[in-house]
């Protein structure tokens, strides 16, 4: 999936989103790369919650992202898209390449302890707002992070980021889709706490994202209940 970092064009973002970037450190530094890899016996959820775990405790130690992740690349070069037939119907698959007008969004550090309590107030450093019903018109379309649960339960099901309001209501609906892998999980009635963070970039909503994951993860031994269904 990452032969195209060798390639004589930057790849796109498909199959592997990390291919672009590797692609241009190529470019720019001449350099090789190794991997290294471990088995793990779980099912797709455990590696993915686990896998958030790896990056997260790599956070905590060098106070930053793999310089890839998250759709990090280098200075100096735009990404290629994503490589599907709804980008090439709407005329938006694109090559990138080198743009020394393009600058990397910086990494973040981890905004807390990832041994925090998921159902508590300020859970990872952050000031979550009190719960409220899934349909409260949280931030009049802020960006942010937010958490859902069951109403009366206490353990978040889901965590995300995004629009705030959009993302919520396009998960509330798919627990009225017969067959989908989520409905049983947004069935229930469902209530949400937020975080606004409308200044933030997109790569560091991810990171923070990804963060809450493994302290849910390393607290409860496994993701929250709707994660990485789909």
């Amino acid at each position: 999936m990452l032969k195209g970092a060798y390639g004589d064009v930057m790849p796109y973002a498909d199959p592997h989103t990390a291919a672009p970037a590797l692609w241009a450190f190529r470019d720019r530094d001449a350099c090789e790369f190794e991997c290294s890899a471990a088995l793990f016996g779980g099912d797709h959820r455990d590696r993915l919650a686990h896998e958030c775990v790896e990056i997260s405790r790599h956070r905590e130690q060098f106070q930053a992202s793999p310089a890839v992740n998250f759709g990090g690349m280098p200075d100096g070069y735009l990404k290629s898209s994503g490589n599907n037939q709804k980008l090439v119907d709407a005329g938006k698959r694109f090559r990138g390449g080198r743009d020394p007008y393009r600058r990397l969004v910086p990494s973040i550090a981890p905004t807390g302890s990832l041994q925090g309590t998921p159902e508590s107030a300020e859970w990872m450093g952050l000031q979550w707002s009190r719960w409220r019903s899934w349909d409260h018109d949280f931030g009049s379309g802020s960006m942010g992070i937010y958490r859902l649960r069951k109403v009366g339960g206490s353990v978040p099901v889901y965590v995300g980021q995004g629009r705030l309001v959009d993302r919520i209501r396009a998960h509330v609906k798919k627990g009225s889709i017969e067959g989908h892998a989520q409905q049983l999980a947004f069935s229930w009635q469902l209530e949400a706490s937020v975080v606004e963070l409308p200044l933030l970039k997109m790569r560091n909503l991810l990171e923070i994202e990804n963060d809450l994951i493994a302290s849910f993860t390393i607290t409860h031994g496994e993701p929250p209940d709707a994660q990485f269904l789909g």
